[in-house]
């Protein structure tokens, strides 16, 4: 009977130990499971974190090329109003350097013409060829006022080199 009590305690300590194992492998298994289900709730949470400030700081470099491409914008015009600016100068620079020319051959051509100023034979040849040079130039101008005006002082040197008898 000794034997039979002394078995009987021991298997009871052997089911009541593997209860508590159970129990406690059960415990850490729940834990586990918890700490995965946290995991699992985490991530999504820690990647929505990522996503947001990812896209904060596109939203930030968007507003930043947009101003940079408003200025560079604002800075284009500008400079093509200056450029508009330069090339209308720049057209007047040519009109203007145009009819001082044309008045140049004006004067040559009064002076050639023998009626109205006395001059040597040498002299007139100089004047009609550098009217003829300045006319010749002048006549492939863009400008059609200019070509206008060159064709009638085309035609006033064709008139002042006929009546000279040189």
């Amino acid at each position: 009977m000794d034997k039979t009590n002394r078995i009987a305690l021991l298997e009871s300590s052997i089911d009541f130990m593997s209860r508590q194992a159970t129990t406690n492998t059960s415990g850490k298994s729940a834990e586990r499971i918890n700490e995965i289900q946290i995991a699992d709730v985490a991530l999504p949470e820690k990647k929505v974190t990522e996503l947001t400030t990812g896209n904060q700081r596109l939203q930030q470099e968007v507003a930043r090329l947009k101003k940079l491409q408003a200025e560079a914008t604002k800075n284009n015009t500008a400079e093509e109003i200056l450029l508009s600016k330069n090339t209308a100068l720049q057209q007047k620079v040519n009109t203007v350097t145009a009819e001082l020319q044309l008045v140049r051959v004006d004067c040559n051509l009064s002076r050639v013409d023998a009626t109205q100023i006395i001059s040597n034979s040498k002299q007139r040849k100089q004047l009609l060829s550098e009217a003829f040079t300045i006319l010749t130039n002048l006549s492939v101008s863009s400008d059609a006022v200019i070509r206008d005006k060159v064709k009638e002082k085309i035609a006033r040197l064709n008139q002042v080199a006929a009546n000279t008898r040189d």
